[in-house]
């Protein structure tokens, strides 16, 4: 199954999109640079790889450390102790500061590696340091050189970042270093030309094997978010379904006990739906559902969680609502289905439904759905088209439009 999303991936004019049935213009992935062209998706996928490049970027630090102090060993043996070494031991024991305090911003927000900016500044100061030692120690140049195309390389390959800055961090390098090594040596335009090719082979490599792996875990991640989506959401309304209902109902009861917030529910049928499916068939059914689907994501709130747990049966959580603010959302919404024109093959479809409402108080999420439930089915024995409520000590009545008479119904 995986490889078959795998091979759905489709090039596209921007780039690589999602294809057969799951295309979604969100998940484009930009060719040059193997991010998505959506920023929300970017942001999404740097939150999820946050923690994983935080940890590539702490190994790369510390890594970078025992470097930086093999380094400053070699520079007094190279130059003992005079002003040489000093300017070069005090440029390393900066960028060691620089690398701690890095490396403690990570820890404390790994976001920090995932965004790439503050290694890149980093790496930045580096190329700086890097070009000033070759600068004062020319006698370890051709040493140096020969270093260059595997730090090129690894600034690609082994330094968690964004393609774009290790693109630039790689280039400058290799420009800054030419006419350098041809003022130090006084090459001509041969050498300088033989250098920079190669120089320009890592960066190449480099570029093409980021650029692979940035787009292949992309890919991934739309691969995983689009089954993620695919298990939560209701394909026919694009609700959320059964499974998802209850998952993000036992979040939100969570949320209610801990802010000691209220939370409400609303249970409710669509009544006589069987009756659409024997008289217009299957298709005018589906039109309903989806229509009342539509109509529910725009009579409730952002916050709400509405959901289709059945064929005709919906659930809708409202967080911080009480009774009284769930009895408003049910009356809202009736009366928009009352008033709405669906169509179906040129045929007016008369829709109607009852709702049950419960708020949770002290009971559990079973026992939330069981007077919802309880409030629905007295809705139906009242005459369907309505909404009845359970009281705090268990009651059910119905709104004053729902239905003649406010008689109070034990639950």
């Amino acid at each position: 199954m995986a490889s078959h999303f795998l091979n759905s991936f489709l090039p596209t004019e921007e780039g690589w999109l999602i294809g057969e049935g799951l295309a979604d213009p969100r998940w484009r992935i930009r060719r040059w640079d193997g991010e998505f062209v959506d920023r929300g998706a970017e942001d999404d996928y740097l939150g999820h790889a946050q923690k994983f490049m935080a940890r590539q970027l702490l190994m790369v630090l510390w890594t970078w450390l025992a470097m930086v102090a093999l380094f400053a060993v070699l520079d007094y043996a190279a130059l003992g102790w005079s002003s040489s070494f000093a300017v070069l031991l005090l440029v390393r024991l900066a960028g060691a500061v620089c690398f701690l305090a890095l490396a403690a911003a990570v820890r404390r927000r790994p976001m920090i590696a995932a965004r790439g900016r503050a290694i890149s500044i980093l790496l930045a100061l580096s190329v700086a340091a890097y070009l000033l030692v070759i600068a004062m120690r020319p006698q370890i140049s051709l040493w140096v050189y020969g270093m260059t195309p595997l730090l090129l390389f690894m600034l690609f390959s082994f330094v968690p970042n964004r393609l774009r800055y290790s693109l630039a961090l790689a280039i400058t390098l290799a420009v800054c270093m030419l006419p350098m090594v041809g003022w130090i040596h006084g090459w001509a335009a041969r050498e300088q030309g033989i250098l920079a090719l190669l120089l320009a082979w890592p960066i190449a490599l480099g570029y093409y094997t980021m650029r692979r792996v940035q787009r292949l875990q992309r890919m991934q991640f739309a691969l995983r978010e689009t089954l993620r989506r695919q298990a939560a959401i209701d394909p026919l309304t694009g609700l959320y379904n059964r499974r998802e209902f209850h998952h993000r109902a036992a979040q939100e009861v969570a949320r209610a006990r801990r802010e000691g917030s209220n939370l409400s529910m609303l249970m409710f049928d669509l009544d006589h739906f069987k009756r659409i499916n024997d008289r217009y068939g299957h298709a005018a059914g589906d039109a309903v559902l989806q229509a009342v689907a539509d109509l529910a994501r725009s009579v409730f709130r952002y916050c709400d969680v509405v959901c289709r747990v059945g064929g005709e049966e919906f659930i809708v959580l409202l967080p911080a609502s009480n009774l009284d603010a769930a009895a408003r959302a049910a009356e809202r919404f009736l009366q928009r289905l009352r008033a709405s024109d669906i169509v179906f093959g040129g045929q007016r479809l008369p829709v109607r439904a009852t709702l049950g409402a419960a708020t949770l108080g002290t009971r559990s999420l079973d026992g939330l759905m069981r007077l919802a439930d309880s409030a629905l089915y007295a809705g139906k024995q009242a005459g369907r088209d309505r909404a009845m409520l359970v009281d705090a000590d268990g009651a059910v009545r119905p709104l004053p439009e729902g239905g003649p008479g406010d008689q109070v119904m034990a639950a």
